[in-house]
């Protein structure tokens, strides 16, 4: 009996030990990553302080803090740069990123204008300041912009499409959403995003929100909606197997 306990013993241990080995190592990469960044906004603080009319170290310096998750910290760097040079759109463009990761659309909105007013003739500007203005339950502030994206590029919600067609196929569902989504905030009745959009959410089980859009297509495309509900009972189906 004894015979067959310890190579299950050794079995075990080996296998505690593979574990323990790879916890070890996640930790190490982990610490290593962190250390990385902590030693690279340390640097750049530096050179702040040697350069502190550089709105490029300061804007450097907010990129540091945002790898690092602080984004407070990096608004504080980003708004820096901006009160030395408040021409340049992408210090506005991180800010205003920042400031919605905080859900602080108001001021998010603030520096989308500003980069409106230096970069006016890209149409995707004015499609983030109308999704900012759609979280603030603004809606016509939100349509009135979603029209100035279209007037400003009227290709914009093809290249959308598009864009969520490529993520659809490399398997990047939460960014296909996204994108469909815009274009449907663009053009509410475009019924093939709608379609793709349902798909996607019956994709990774979503299926509520698969019939929600399905409910919305029957309104705009009677063959598309006959699609979707075929392609939702596959789907039940594919379930009950």
């Amino acid at each position: 009996m004894s015979d067959t306990v310890k190579p299950k013993k050794r079995w075990f241990l080996r296998v505690e030990l593979a574990v323990l080995v790879c916890v070890v190592c996640i930790w190490v990469i982990k610490s290593v990553t962190i250390d990385i960044d902590s030693t690279k906004a340390a640097v750049l603080k530096q050179v702040v302080k040697i350069r502190p009319n550089s709105a490029d170290a300061h804007f450097n310096l907010g990129n540091a803090y945002f790898d690092l998750g602080n984004y407070k910290k990096a608004i504080e760097a980003y708004k820096e740069a901006i009160s030395i040079d408040p021409n340049i759109p992408w210090t506005h463009i991180c800010l205003a990123f920042r400031y919605q990761d905080l859900q602080s659309y108001e001021e998010a909105i603030k520096e989308w204008k500003q980069v409106i007013n230096l970069e006016p003739d890209i149409g995707g500007f004015y499609l983030l300041i109308g999704l900012a203005y759609e979280k603030l339950g603004k809606w016509q502030e939100a349509k009135d912009y979603f029209e100035k994206a279209k007037e400003v590029d009227p290709n914009l919600s093809d290249r959308l499409f598009r864009y969520g067609d490529e993520d659809y196929d490399l398997g990047h569902y939460n960014e296909a959403i996204e994108y469909y989504e815009r274009v449907i905030r663009l053009e509410p009745d475009n019924a093939q995003a709608h379609y793709n959009l349902a798909e996607v959410h019956l994709k990774i089980g979503d299926k509520d929100l698969a019939l929600e859009e399905y409910e919305i297509l029957k309104t705009l495309n009677e063959e598309l909606a006959n699609e979707l509900s075929m392609l939702i009972d596959e789907h039940k189906t594919q379930e009950i197997h």
